[in-house]
């Protein structure tokens, strides 16, 4: 066996072994993104719940006024991305997005808030501060602690920042392209976005009840409303970059099987060449005893 076939066994051994773990990858993130897709789901039925508490609190009464933005106002932005790479260009837009909603804002100082390493290193790449990072939660259940920890800070920028206007800036699935980025605003809260609630008949036949001062209970609803809202961006976000990662591991498993079976055929030439050599060896040698 020549060195050019013992060469081509190892690297035909080292695309083998690549393409088993392409093969798992595939496997995990297939799985994965059912399980975030169900949880996205999940949390729209708890909206549902709580835009019935919504529409019972502002049924009938005038809509608290949106703020005025104070001139030292500060803007806080969440950027959620990933923690990984191998998921194409899944952070970069993500990031970009969030630098254009920001450019669209007037001027002022701003923070940011990363929840995955990815999108921390590219905001640091453009200078901009980044007041805490969070790794991207490895599970359904690790996704509460993340949302609380989100909470957590928005209310510390609010204390200590003076940030008036917070935005949130994630993934969301689509069908053709897998997902796209989309941009929400958390704060100040625009009540003029609840209006259809207080406008719609109550759904049952018992007309609801609450004994709770209505500033209080709106108040808890509201930050429920931000609870659901920043737990479906993760989700959602979560599942666009497993979809991701999806994609790009099937086309790397089809480059590695196209690339497989161009090493083996080089084999088998430098085999049969081999061989061919070896016979013409022997023949020649036999016509020589002859």
């Amino acid at each position: 066996m020549t060195q050019t076939q013992e060469s081509l066994q190892r690297r035909i051994a080292t695309v083998q072994d690549l393409g088993a773990v392409v093969r798992t990858m595939k496997a995990l993130s297939g799985a994965t993104i059912r399980q975030y897709e169900n949880a996205a789901t999940a949390v729209g039925e708890y909206y549902r719940t709580v835009e019935l508490g919504l529409r019972a609190v502002l049924h009938g009464v005038p809509l608290p006024r949106l703020p005025h933005r104070p001139p030292d106002a500060a803007v806080g932005v969440i950027v959620i991305g990933s923690d990984h790479g191998l998921c194409g260009r899944f952070n970069e837009l993500i990031v970009q997005h969030a630098v254009d909603e920001l450019k669209q804002l007037p001027p002022a100082p701003h923070y940011a808030l990363a929840v995955g390493a990815q999108v921390q290193m590219r905001l640091d790449e453009l200078q901009c501060p980044v007041t805490l990072s969070l790794p991207t939660p490895g599970s359904v259940t690790a996704m509460t602690r993340t949302v609380e920890q989100l909470l957590l800070e928005i209310d510390r920028w609010r204390s200590q920042e003076k940030v008036f206007e917070v935005l949130l800036v994630h993934h969301s699935p689509t069908g053709r392209s897998l997902y796209r980025a989309q941009s929400m605003r958390l704060l100040p809260v625009d009540f003029r976005h609840f209006r259809p609630l207080g406008e719609q008949p109550w759904p049952g036949r018992s007309l609801p009840y609450f004994s709770q001062d209505r500033a209080a209970l709106l108040a808890a609803l509201i930050r429920q409303y931000f609870l659901v809202m920043l737990f479906r961006a993760c989700a959602e976000s979560l599942a666009c970059e497993h979809a991701a990662r999806l994609a790009v591991m099937q086309r790397a498993d089809k480059n590695i099987a196209e690339h497989l079976q161009v090493l083996n055929n080089q084999y088998r030439q430098q085999r049969q060449s081999a061989i061919t050599e070896e016979l013409q060896d022997i023949i020649a040698g036999g016509l020589y005893l002859d």
